[in-house]
């Protein structure tokens, strides 16, 4: 987060990723972790079961294995009216180093402006409609944010009818999320006090 802000502050780049990204930690004066500190016995135990996977000699009857670590997202209006989207990626685990994760692509895994903001969460097929701008420019060509993330997500099914993608949204008068695939939970609050669901499907 501190890399993030000074980024954003500095308004120098937008994106910065790979050994850029360290130089530019180690610049500002964060040092590096120490190897290792980071990696849990669960995300290791994930590590050498990807790992083996993808020795695994490749059948196209039988889908590869992918260990997904479960993003997070969460999208806001405060009391002034403005937006705010924050998108976490999870992970996948055996990932070649270097892959810039949706979650982190302005356009792609959030969105914010003065008419709403969107969150959202899928595999890299997402970056096929860069799917918060396109729900974005929907809702500003007068759309509904709930018809209007329908309208992307059955365009996605169509563009790669196995992706699996969801997303939450608010806009000055109305929230909503949805998905197509596995239930993304959703916990919210509005004016009737805080809720949650399971998912909503498309």
């Amino acid at each position: 987060m501190i890399v993030a802000r000074a980024v954003l502050e500095t308004n120098e780049h937008v994106i910065l990723a790979g050994p850029g990204a360290l130089k530019y930690a180690n610049e500002i004066g964060l040092p590096p972790v120490v190897p290792g500190s980071l990696i849990t016995p669960r995300t290791h135990a994930q590590w050498v079961e990807a790992q083996a996977e993808a020795q695994r000699p490749i059948d196209p009857t039988k889908p590869r294995l992918v260990i997904d670590g479960g993003g997070g997202g969460a999208v806001a209006r405060d009391r002034n009216g403005g937006f705010a989207a924050a998108t976490s990626g999870g992970g996948t685990v055996y990932r070649r180093a270097g892959c810039v994760d949706d979650a982190s692509v302005p356009g792609v895994g959030s969105w914010a402006d003065g008419d709403m903001a969107i969150s959202t969460s899928g595999t890299e097929a997402i970056f096929r409609l860069a799917l918060a701008k396109d729900v974005a420019r929907q809702v500003a060509d007068g759309v509904g944010i709930r018809k209007a993330l329908k309208n992307a997500l059955v365009e996605l099914r169509k563009l790669a009818p196995d992706a699996i993608a969801g997303a939450i949204c608010v806009s000055k008068d109305s929230w909503c999320a949805l998905q197509i695939g596995p239930m993304m939970p959703v916990a919210w609050i509005d004016d009737h006090g805080p809720s949650d669901q399971l998912g909503f499907e498309l």
